[in-house]
């Protein structure tokens, strides 16, 4: 595109942008003017229709203050008649019910009282959300609306009754008198952007040609100096600025072609000096591309400089040396220093190798930026093939002496061991015989050692596991002997109350009926049952723990468990049974811990309460596996939102004896312990007061029994 067009497009583009503006900031303010002066009439009016009703009219305003007819023949009247007068849509008040938004004035439509089109006494309006800002804020709010009252401006003046509810005085105009009026504005402004246009038109027309015909003229003598015509010289009149510039590019191109005529001379010394050595002279750019070749390198590689020119050194090396002469030259050219007598190997185009050595030099403008290299090569495939020849020659001696010296000395070697006699090989192999016939008998030795040492650690392991039973049972008497006190306490209480229900029905002159027998007989077998239970705890405690490991299914190990209780109404159980829970485990003593654990959480919950059971088969990182363990172990959960144990007693609920209740001896969870010990297992318990407890067992899956 042409200066002049860009000129002309440049400020008729200016001119376009600064008419929109001050059109449409002009127009704008108009608006605002308006929206203005429409709102501080709002204003006044709804401040004088608050004037025109009592000051109290809000603070004790109920749904029966008015009859239908007195609303519409007072206030609905008055307001259209007050609308008519000041030119208004509408003038209304309305007040916050109940969460509801309520009129308590309001005016019709029509400003005719008899058509009813106007809004009830206390209905409820139908757009709140028009109110919202007015109330949030309290303070006045203007808006324009469009529904089915009208389209209009209206604004909200908000105010407090004295019982805190929030009401409103509200007026409203049409906005048609107001849009008349900015539709002219517009179109003046669209008429003065118009003018501005056609006039800008004109003046970019002016301007573009003034600016546009020196500078075209300067680009073409520019464009003849690029070109190499530097005989061009640039005439341009008009003002000093052009003359100036006219000047300085005259004198630039005189400059130039003073300095293509150097550079030409210099060129020629340099192409006759690198045409009349021996030696192939080079260039390369930044990007390692061959820009300059002397004509030697038809000599060397049979290539002409046309052939070279544009490609990179490494399309000429031989195939077996290309990737280590990358490396290098690569290396090389990437440090930007001058390089020295490397040698690689190039293919002759007529598919000899040929060796050269090169030698070269960085190239910075003036800028110290990095351009590429300049350097020699030079054949030396004679002396290379000299050089390899030698070195070949001299490796060839060094293997010689080597394979010499090696000779010698497995000479020596075999007449040493020529010099051995006949007699010390039979004394050797005697010997020999010897040894074998001691190692015999010693193996025998050792086999009949390791099968009596085998008896003798399986009586071992049979004495220590009698000695560990004798001693927990010694243990667990010792502790009976301290149960006994605790035991005698705890069996004087069922067998006092069976005494005393005994005693009541063997008295003479008592009339005795059979709900009161039954009564006494329902006392004595509970009473009975109980010391039955503190007894066969006592017995469980006492007895060595024999277990019988059979096959079964822990979850219908727990179901007949749960099935010994009569649960109490206030208290669930919930169930999370895992799957595959087929092993071999003690199935009675197992169901013997779950009954005791279960027990102690229903025992622990006074109120609603939740029992959860879980069971889970897990793999955790536990090694060594043995013959009777696969790896996997078992997890039963049981939790229970009860009153929880205390944090200092947690340590102490397994030791016999201990108990918190009113009830029982403290062995339950000792016998679990030894329960799930004689399962390889472990018992864990988790307890916050007012929280609730978990109780968590684990014990490994055996194989077999």
């Amino acid at each position: 595109m042409k200066i002049r067009v860009r000129i002309f497009f440049a400020i008729c583009a200016v001119l376009f942008v600064s008419s929109l503006f001050f059109a449409i900031a002009g127009y704008k303010a108009q608006e605002k003017a308006l929206l203005g002066g429409a709102d501080q009439k709002l204003y006044a009016a709804a401040l004088m229709f608050k004037a025109i009703l009592p000051d109290d009219y809000h603070d004790n305003l109920t749904k029966n203050s008015f009859t239908q007819e007195d609303y519409d023949a007072i206030i609905v009247a008055r307001n259209n008649k007050l609308c008519k007068e000041l030119g208004l849509q509408y003038l209304w008040s309305n007040m916050v019910v109940d969460g509801k938004i309520v009129f308590t004035t309001s005016t019709s439509p029509s400003k005719d009282v008899s058509k009813k089109d106007h809004a009830k006494f206390f209905e409820v309006h139908r757009d709140p959300e028009s109110f919202s800002e007015a109330f949030r804020t309290m303070k006045p709010a203007y808006s324009s609306f469009y529904n089915d009252w009208g389209h209009g401006r209206m604004a909200l003046i908000p105010f407090l009754n004295k019982r805190g509810q929030p009401y409103c005085f509200g007026a409203s105009m049409g906005t048609n008198e107001l849009s008349a009026i900015l539709r002219g504005t517009l179109m003046e402004y669209m008429l003065f952007f118009s003018i501005a246009i056609i006039f800008g038109f004109l003046v970019s027309i002016l301007i573009a040609g003034s600016f546009s015909g020196p500078i075209e003229r300067l680009q073409e003598v520019a464009e003849s100096i690029a070109h190499g015509k530097f005989e061009q010289k640039a005439q341009v009149t008009g003002c000093k600025e052009f003359e100036s510039l006219c000047e300085s590019i005259n004198f630039m191109s005189n400059s130039i072609n003073e300095n293509v005529r150097m550079l030409r001379d210099s060129e020629e010394r340099f192409r006759n000096l690198a045409e009349s050595i021996s030696d192939f002279i080079w260039e390369i750019d930044e990007n390692t591309i061959c820009r300059y070749a002397s004509k030697k390198v038809e000599d060397l590689l049979g290539f002409t400089a046309d052939e070279v020119v544009g490609k990179v050194p490494f399309a000429f090396t031989d195939k077996n040396d290309e990737e280590s002469s990358k490396i290098i030259l690569n290396t090389l050219i990437m440090s930007h220093k001058p390089f020295k007598n490397v040698v690689h190997k190039y293919r002759h185009k007529n598919g000899s190798i040929v060796v050269i050595e090169s030698s070269g030099v960085p190239i910075f403008d003036n800028a110290g930026n990095f351009k590429g290299y300049r350097g020699i090569d030079r054949d030396i495939t004679i002396q290379y093939q000299l050089e390899k020849e030698r070195e070949g020659l001299i490796e060839s001696l060094q293997k010689n002496k080597s394979d010499l010296e090696k000779a010698q000395e497995e000479l020596v070697a075999k007449t040493i061991e020529l010099t051995v006699t006949n007699k010390e090989l039979q004394v050797a192999n005697e010997e020999l015989a010897t040894a074998t016939e001691e190692i015999k008998k010693t193996k025998a030795e050792l086999e009949v050692l390791n099968v009596n040492l085998e008896k003798k650690i399986d009586e071992r392991t049979k004495d220590l596991r009698q000695a560990q039973e004798k001693l927990i049972r010694s243990e667990k008497l010792a502790a009976l002997g301290k149960v006994a006190g605790s035991l005698s306490h705890e069996l004087r209480n069922p067998l006092g109350v069976i005494s005393n229900a005994i005693y009541y029905l063997t008295s003479s002159g008592v009339a005795i009926d059979s709900a009161k027998l039954e009564k006494y007989l329902n006392i004595i077998k509970s009473q009975i049952s109980d010391a039955n239970n503190i007894i066969e705890t006592a017995l469980d405690f006492a007895k060595p723990k024999s277990m019988v490991f059979t096959r079964s299914n822990l979850n219908d190990c727990i179901e007949e468990a749960l099935g010994k209780f009569v649960l109490p109404k206030n208290i669930t159980i919930k169930k999370n049974y895992g799957q595959n829970l087929d092993m071999v485990f003690d199935a009675s003593y197992m169901r013997q811990a779950i009954v005791d654990v279960v027990k102690n959480s229903i025992e622990a919950i006074e109120g609603q309460g939740v029992i959860e059971i879980t069971t889970s088969a897990e793999t955790p990182n536990v090694e060594p596996r043995t013959e009777l363990c696969s790896g996997a172990w078992v997890k039963i959960i049981i939790a229970d939102n009860g009153k929880g144990i205390d944090q200092k007693d947690i340590n102490s609920i397994f030791e016999p004896l201990f108990s918190r209740k009113a009830k029982g001896i403290g062995l339950g969870l000792s016998i679990v312990k030894d329960i799930i010990n004689a399962h390889n297992g472990t018992v864990m318990v988790e307890s916050s007061l007012g929280v609730g407890t978990k109780i968590t067992i684990n014990f490994p899956i055996r194989e077999n029994a």
